[in-house]
């Protein structure tokens, strides 16, 4: 299948060296994963594509056009998507709504765009000296990034939903908000019958524009709601559910696992579950995930890889299939609005620190290592956090839902498609503005928590409302008996005894973290410990190689704090691991 995965331009015609470290680092990662690039010159850029079979492009005397990730045609911006159109001398690149396909770059000298960091970091001669740590606090702080800076001083990202104009010759940028999502009033009034007769009508109409195309279709299915809105609407078209397969990785007796065998046995659709080797957090995946993020995110998706590799081998994967998740299906939905709790006065440096990941690194440990101490960078973090926010028009809830897309989602969650991408085409129907925009037009009681999901399910897949979610907690929306026996299970899990009630009610835990770590010794956090001077050097900036040490023995204990402390700075040392590669060659 055509489809184009990623790019590399430049406006370099001066440092050859710089130059040919950026390509031969994007040749590598697309020989890594048996794509295909396609080279251009035009104007003053290189241009440099990886896709599947052939480039998709147009091509005229004065411009260049393509696309990266799900672009349909140019009035159909559906999906993850990236519209590029080079000229002589600018480029213009339009991204989605949440901004879910990186664009790094940087005019240092000349311009340098990618949605690889690492290509950008090579072609701008990168160094040591560039390292922002205010930036990397704030990754540390949220394991994220927060709005458009990097790990970088002179590498940003494209804001979301936005056209950015590059110009090389006047090495200027001009970005426009494009508003795509908007507050109406459309839904305000409705009932609850009525908002859920509207969301299912929409549902059916983007999973099936999204997915009918493709011969095969696998669902990675969990027990929550935004798998399960894809499974309802597929499995009511015979043609689309015999293309479907649904996996699920967890263990025996998990709400994930149960749920999800509850659910495709209730719809016959089907299932298979996968038992992970937990062998992803050895070298190989190590370098895989950091190729294609470098220091924009942390460690924690290299799961993926191994769990498609292997479902590759229950299946055979064709050649028209695609991968589909709920990427983007529940935050739109007001997911975290209470959690995040957001009112007009509220620091949101505070609201974001209700997620379980920004409570690793708090403020006073990082407030008493010595790059960070004085620097106020928590107030610096919050004035992103506002940048974010305040962007949006709308009620503090309907902001609040803008404000986790643009931050948390789009760059913690966002790596789900970012690494499947490479080795199948991915589909994620909810992302789409016509899905967003729906959510923004309804009250505040449909909103928060997805009421308006849970009214879809309740009145129109009763039977699927019965079975357990942990979506809102850990209950069913419709069935007393299956939240008393989950309440049950709670309560012999305190006493270790849950082993006494049906697999389907056991609510086994499922740690991958922990036992990956153990099975992959010290080189699960390759390369902080390889006492590479270079790396030492960086790193003891931020924390000494005997604390690293301590973190590593803790966590082999079993403490997941630990463990997550370890991994924004394992990024940032695969990081300079490849800067110092680079600067020997």
């Amino acid at each position: 299948m055509n489809r184009n995965i990623a790019f590399l331009i430049t406006s370099n015609n001066k440092n050859l060296d710089a130059l040919e470290k950026a390509k031969n680092d994007f040749f590598n990662l697309v020989e890594k994963f048996k794509h295909n690039v396609s080279e251009f010159k035009f104007g003053c850029f290189e241009i440099f594509i990886a896709h599947a079979d052939e480039a998709t492009l147009k091509q005229e005397e004065d411009f260049i056009e393509f696309p990266i990730g799900n672009l349909g045609s140019s009035d159909i911006k559906n999906d993850r998507f990236l519209k590029i159109i080079i000229l002589k001398e600018t480029i213009k690149i339009e991204n989605d709504y949440a901004g879910t396909i990186p664009v790094f770059y940087s005019k240092r000298e000349y311009l340098s765009l990618s949605n690889i960091e690492s290509c950008v970091m090579l072609d701008s001669k990168t160094i040591k000296n560039d390292f922002s740590y205010e930036n990397i606090y704030g990754y540390m702080r949220y394991m994220h990034f927060i709005w458009d800076e990097t790990a970088y001083k002179h590498i940003s990202t494209m804001l979301p939903d936005s056209l950015y104009v590059f110009d090389a010759k006047k090495s200027t940028i001009k970005e426009t908000y494009l508003k795509t999502v908007k507050v109406t009033k459309k839904y305000i009034g409705l009932s609850d019958i009525e908002i859920s007769n509207e969301l299912n009508k929409l549902n059916d109409k983007l999973v099936y524009e999204s997915l009918e195309k493709y011969d095969q279709v696998i669902l990675p299915l969990s027990s929550g709601y935004d798998s399960r809105m894809i499974l309802v609407a597929l499995a009511k078209r015979a043609d689309l559910k015999n293309k479907l397969h649904c996996f699920t990785y967890g263990s025996i007796g998990s709400v994930e696992v149960e749920a999800a065998r509850q659910l495709t046995s209730e719809l016959g659709v089907k299932w298979d579950f996968i038992d992970l080797p937990l062998k992803f957090l050895t070298k190989d995946y190590l370098h895989e995930i950091h190729d294609i993020f470098g220091a924009s995110l942390h460690m924690h998706g290299m799961y993926q890889l191994e769990f498609f590799n292997e479902i590759s081998k229950k299946i055979k994967i064709e050649k028209n299939s695609c991968l589909t998740s709920g990427f983007m299906t529940g935050v739109p939905a007001g997911q975290h609005n209470t959690l995040l709790g957001i009112n007009n006065n509220e620091s949101l440096t505070v609201a974001m620190n209700k997620f379980s990941q920004s409570r690793y690194w708090t403020d006073e440990e990082l407030n008493q290592l010595d790059i960070f101490k004085n620097k106020k960078y928590i107030e610096k973090a919050n004035e992103r956090f506002k940048l974010s926010f305040n962007r949006f028009e709308g009620e503090v809830y309907q902001k609040s839902v803008m404000f986790d897309v643009w931050t948390r989602q789009r760059n913690f969650i966002g790596y789900y498609p970012r690494t499947l991408e490479w080795k199948i085409p991915t589909a994620s129907p909810h992302m789409n503005k016509e899905y967003a925009n729906l959510f923004m037009s309804i009250s505040k009681k449909h909103l928060d928590d997805r009421l308006s999901v849970e009214l879809m399910f309740s009145n129109h897949y009763p039977r699927i409302a019965s079975i357990v979610s942990n979506s809102n907690g850990l209950k069913s929306i419709n069935s007393l008996f299956e939240n008393m026996m989950f309440f049950t299970s709670r309560v012999f899990r305190k006493f270790k005894i849950n082993c006494l009630l049906p697999n389907r009610y056991m609510n086994n835990s499922f740690e991958f973290n922990l036992p990956s770590l153990k099975y992959s010794n010290k080189e699960s956090i390759y390369p902080l410990l390889l006492k590479n001077k270079y790396i030492d050097k960086e790193v003891n900036k931020i924390i000494s190689h005997n604390e690293l040490e301590s973190l590593y023995l803790e966590a082999y204990n079993g403490d997941i704090s630990s463990y997550e402390k370890m991994l924004t700075i394992q990024s940032i040392g695969l990081t300079l691991l490849k800067m110092e590669k680079n600067s020997e060659s």
